[in-house]
């Protein structure tokens, strides 16, 4: 009962301060995102999309992300030359944001589902869920983004068909990109 009251406790906080501090006009539209990064040691690309801002301070988002794994070839043996062996990972979220001082950007977090399609490396898709801090910095053009993102993700799958069934998408994650606001 106490661990439940400490969370809701956090997320008020949370939303409470995200709703003081969020006074921005700047990206508030839509917004559609280019990003590059590592997730628990793999090379990722992917896709984002940004909803326009609802109750003050929240958006919708959107992502799919290409990875890659190092690692032996599925069903070859331990030692073997590596290879680079992709999957995939799809994630919706709700994120809270706020101006940063000065005007020159806007922090932000995020958490949501993620589905992970593991292509050769496992015989199961999986289900977990992510949560993340980021920062846009505002470009001169005023209609676009860079931005960085940390944070972690949790989906319990492993590559079964891989030596050694390695972790995939469990851990650490860092993204930056471009992101352009219509």
């Amino acid at each position: 009962m106490d661990s439940k009251r400490t969370w809701i406790g956090l997320i008020l906080l949370v939303l409470g301060v995200g709703t003081a501090l969020a006074q921005s006009s700047r990206g508030d539209d839509w917004a559609a995102d280019f990003h590059y990064g590592a997730a628990t040691g793999d090379f990722n690309l992917g896709l984002g999309v940004k909803s326009p801002a609802f109750a003050g301070v929240l958006n919708a988002s959107a992502s799919a992300d290409v990875l890659w794994k190092e690692s032996p070839p599925p069903g070859s043996a331990s030692g073997t030359a590596s290879t680079m062996t992709a999957y995939s990972t799809v994630r919706a979220g709700i994120n809270l944001e706020a101006d940063a001082v000065g005007g020159v950007g806007r922090l932000y977090t995020g958490f949501g589902p993620i589905l992970l399609v593991p292509g050769t490396l496992s015989s199961q898709n999986a289900f977990g869920g992510y949560g993340l801090f980021g920062f846009d910095f505002w470009l001169p053009d005023l209609a676009s983004s860079y931005f960085a993102e940390l944070g972690g993700s949790i989906t319990n799958a492993t590559a079964d068909k891989v030596a050694g069934s390695p972790s995939l998408q469990n851990g650490f994650f860092i993204n930056t990109g471009y992101r352009y606001h219509f």
